[in-house]
């Protein structure tokens, strides 16, 4: 099943938390993404380059592109979801992950 396009849907995760949520832990340039240039007008561009430098999001590739016209699937956006809880928290399997201690994932 395919949902919003990823860019979209940064928008929408975004606004799920206050800003103080988005610590920078990785140093992302304004040049990092190629597909998306950082214009801190733009709410588009500064959300995707937020979730970046948070640990968020991370390139699925080694260009370190975003793409944001692409859909996301289900996996991708529990993923994005995850990482708004506990950013830079890798890659686990099902039975490694306990959120809170009340569902696996």
């Amino acid at each position: 099943m395919l949902l919003r396009r990823s860019g979209d849907f940064v928008i929408i995760m975004y606004n799920a938390l206050p800003d103080s949520n988005y610590s920078i832990i990785d140093d992302i340039e304004s040049d990092d993404i190629p597909d998306v240039r950082l214009n801190k007008t733009d709410v588009y561009s500064s959300r995707i380059y937020a979730f970046y430098c948070a640990g968020i999001m991370l390139s699925p590739d080694s260009s370190g592109s975003f793409y944001p016209d692409s859909y996301l699937t289900r996996g991708e956006a529990t993923a994005i979801g995850m990482h708004l809880i506990v950013p830079k928290m890798g890659t686990f399997t099902s039975d490694q992950l306990v959120i809170q201690g009340c569902c696996r994932v």
